[in-house]
């Protein structure tokens, strides 16, 4: 299951996924870069940051849309903190 959140002010939102190897493995459809990959060190929160295109590819490709909160949530359940 890969997630992304509402657009912010600045065009990007975050994609998530269950594991980090599917999270890997969608981005990699999208075309996004694997040296976009985000989780900074302690919080535990493995995502990318996509935008544009990449949202409506990921979309059109099975992403589901979730609020911020919903996404951090689904963080918190699946990787703590």
């Amino acid at each position: 299951m890969v997630l992304i959140d509402t657009v912010r002010k600045d065009g990007y939102c975050h994609m998530v996924a269950v594991t980090i190897h599917e999270l890997h493995e969608f981005a990699g459809t999208l075309g996004v870069k694997r040296c976009w990959y985000c989780n900074k060190r302690g919080k535990n929160r493995p995502h990318y940051d996509i935008k544009g295109k990449q949202i409506e590819k990921a979309l059109e490709n099975g992403a589901m849309l979730v609020t911020r909160r919903e996404l951090r949530t689904f963080l918190k359940e699946n990787y703590g903190n």
